[in-house]
């Protein structure tokens, strides 16, 4: 009896282990690719024409420390007569570049400073662990503050995530944000790292997601240093205050609408939602990118006035 115990203590463990390592470590397996076909794929020439637009144009390397020492990277993109600035989150373990390829440039040509960040554990951000928002959102903190300090202007600044980024953008209201941030733009974002990985076990792996997600919890909090409840972003909009603009896909299958829904419930300030139809997951820009545009033009002045 104490053999069988152990060898399935020993199991758990070792599978809390994988699943710990498969979606925290900097060079883990867990990435959107899963959805299949990739969702990227009828858009791929949009994307090259907006990454070639984004590397056509002059930019700056900028870099911070984050609170746990990390060196974190970003590219800083000037416009003509600036009247704001729009901070960028990419997905999780993605780029800037890509998951901003479409939208970025609009916002360029719409009188937009651009801050494209690389999450930490991504491009030239220092970071061993992705912690789904727990530490990137006192990240978005320092790059605003960062931001604040190229802003003798005081344009306002608006904070635009999509997926982990979005996730982390919304946490980010939670935090002590410079004056200047003015509203949150999230999409298809998640509502709880614990409501995505639970998703996913149960889609990818087939199994419950407890007792695992125990063991999960407690290696966030012996190697990486938070705790999943740290990443709970419903918990976080019921105390917002910044207006929030929200996007879905209806056909997103790796991060279900269900969670932007929540988000949106949630949330105690002014609010919207669109759920785009034939959008997967990190598309809806491209899906249909009329609506999109308006969407965010509308926000931004009526966040800011301008």
């Amino acid at each position: 009896m104490i053999f069988v115990v152990l060898a399935a203590a020993s199991v758990l463990f070792a599978g809390g282990w994988y699943f710990f390592r498969f979606s925290c470590a900097r060079n883990g397996s867990l990435t959107r690719g899963r959805e299949n076909p990739s969702p990227w794929g009828r858009f791929q020439q949009r994307v090259e024409e907006g990454t070639a637009y984004l590397e056509s144009c002059p930019m700056e390397d900028l870099y911070i420390k984050s609170d746990d020492g990390l060196k974190l990277h970003a590219l800083w993109f000037a416009c003509e007569k600036p009247e704001r600035i729009v901070i960028l989150a990419h997905g999780f373990r993605g780029t800037a570049f890509g998951d901003f390829a479409g939208i970025a440039p609009f916002c360029h040509r719409n009188h937009c400073d651009l801050l494209l960040i690389d999450q930490r554990c991504c491009g030239k951000s220092e970071g061993k662990w992705i912690t789904f928002g727990a530490y990137e959102k006192k990240d978005l903190k320092k790059w605003c503050e960062a931001v604040s300090e190229r802003n003798p202007a005081h344009l306002p600044v608006f904070l635009f995530g999509v997926s982990l980024g979005c996730a982390s953008v919304l946490l980010a209201s939670g935090e002590n944000l410079p004056d200047d941030v003015r509203g949150l733009i999230g999409d298809c974002g998640y509502s709880s790292m614990r409501a995505i990985l639970s998703q996913l076990s149960r889609k990818w792996f087939h199994i419950p997601p407890y007792p695992v997600m125990w063991i999960v919890e407690l290696y966030c909090r012996l190697f990486a240093g938070f705790s999943m409840k740290d990443a709970d972003v419903r918990e976080t909009l019921k105390s917002c205050r910044l207006p929030i603009l929200l996007f879905h896909g209806r056909e997103d299958h790796f991060v279900a609408p269900s969670n932007s829904v929540a988000n949106y419930e949630a949330a105690a300030s002014r609010k919207q939602l669109f759920l785009i139809d034939g959008a997967k997951h990190a598309v809806s820009y491209y899906a249909d990118t009329p609506f999109y545009e308006q969407k965010v033009l509308a926000f931004f002045r009526r966040c800011a006035g301008r």
